[in-house]
């Protein structure tokens, strides 16, 4: 249901179940709908068009596996996304709708911010660095340190300065 959306949504259709986007799926079916079917597309649907669902990561195609293979080799599309014996994929060389493959980029980003700004998530940039010296003088001959960092530190080095001379003749 999800990857139908976004085709629907990449073509322009002005319907999800417009002419040629449903029927073109696996699984279309035209028989008489069970309440434990309604009640699974009523959860899918709210998925989709209520929580924003990207499981299939974009993808606006889909393939039985072996065609993705093929797709894969030629170019004609990316593959993002496999479930079972169908492949999700997004546009590469060709599209299997007119303008697909140029309009994918705006469309996924618009999609992404859509998805971003329903979960309330917000994009923030940090600005600045931070730095971390621990310098021992004179210390005495068997001095030992201790560094402990975590936080914005992922490492941590401890440096005790210059060795002094052997004191030993010929080292």
């Amino acid at each position: 249901m999800e990857e139908a959306a976004n085709r629907a949504d990449i073509r322009g259709n002005k319907r999800f179940d417009e002419h040629g986007n449903l029927s073109y799926f696996q699984g279309y079916y035209r028989g008489r709908i069970s309440p434990k079917q309604r009640a699974m597309l009523e959860e899918n649907f709210s998925k989709v068009f209520d929580q924003g669902s990207d499981v299939s990561h974009g993808a606006i195609d889909n393939s039985s596996s072996w065609l993705a293979a093929k797709h894969e080799r030629n170019g004609r599309f990316k593959t993002v996304f496999k479930s079972g014996g169908e492949t999700f994929e997004v546009p590469g060389w060709g599209e299997s709708g007119t303008g697909e493959r140029a309009r994918y980029p705006a469309f996924r980003e618009r999609q992404l911010a859509e998805a971003a700004q329903r979960s309330g998530a917000m994009t923030h940039n940090v600005a600045g660095n931070a730095d971390l010296n621990v310098k021992f003088e004179n210390a005495p001959a068997g001095a030992q340190a201790y560094l402990k960092y975590g936080g914005l530190f992922k490492s941590g080095t401890v440096d005790w300065g210059h060795a002094m001379p052997s004191s030993k003749p010929g080292e």
